[in-house]
């Protein structure tokens, strides 16, 4: 279930095919999906030769990841969060990773602003640039992350951790001014977002219903 919400606070609920977690990652090798999990990063694809009937390849491209979340590709590299390493990595294709920024507590996720700026939440507000400086919000907790075409940050969080009694989260737009202002809080553990649309709205996955 999703929710498509705008800047000036106005809301609709709907079903629409979000691509996140693994979604993303497959996108990624276009020709296959791919699939993460506490250890590793795995790719699959076929054998190149035919359509139908090819034999399936599993290669694993990383290892040793920890909790890997929001993964983005930027610049022909794939990135991701490695929660509990505190670290944002990027991959080539061989599997060659570099840790591009370092960020303290979970949760944390990344996207990138119009200029180019990496931007990310963090428990400790929205933050952006190499040295992840202050970006609005401050001071609030987010987790997922996505930037629309004008520079709009959305960011959300859920009201409360699965083992609990659920409650409703939140969706938050940061502007380049650094304000902020919520757009939603009826929405149950709110997760992966994507824009859509000319209105150029925002929808959060519900991985949680009621």
């Amino acid at each position: 279930m999703t929710k498509e919400c705008h800047a000036d606070g106005h809301t609709r609920s709907g079903v629409v095919g979000l691509v996140h977690l693994w979604g993303t990652l497959g996108y990624w090798f276009r020709r296959g999906g791919v699939r993460h999990n506490q250890s590793a990063l795995v790719r699959r694809g076929t054998d190149g030769y035919s359509r139908r009937g090819g034999s399936r390849v599993t290669e694993t491209l990383a290892t040793g990841i920890q909790m890997g979340e929001s993964p983005r590709w930027h610049e022909g590299r794939l990135w991701m969060c490695d929660w509990l390493a505190g670290e944002v990595l990027a991959f080539d294709g061989d599997g060659n990773r570099e840790v591009m920024a370092r960020v303290e507590g979970m949760p944390f996720s990344i996207d990138w602003l119009p200029d180019g700026r990496l931007v990310a939440t963090t428990p400790r507000g929205v933050v952006a640039g190499p040295d992840l400086s202050p970006y609005g919000a401050t001071g609030q907790p987010f987790n997922e992350i996505v930037v629309d075409p004008v520079g709009r940050v959305w960011v959300d969080m859920p009201g409360s951790m699965p083992w609990e009694e659920s409650k409703p989260g939140t969706v938050t737009v940061v502007l380049a001014d650094g304000s902020s202002h919520q757009v939603a809080d009826d929405v149950w553990f709110p997760n992966g977002m994507v824009v859509l649309g000319k209105d150029r709205s925002c929808s959060p996955s519900h991985t949680r219903i009621g």
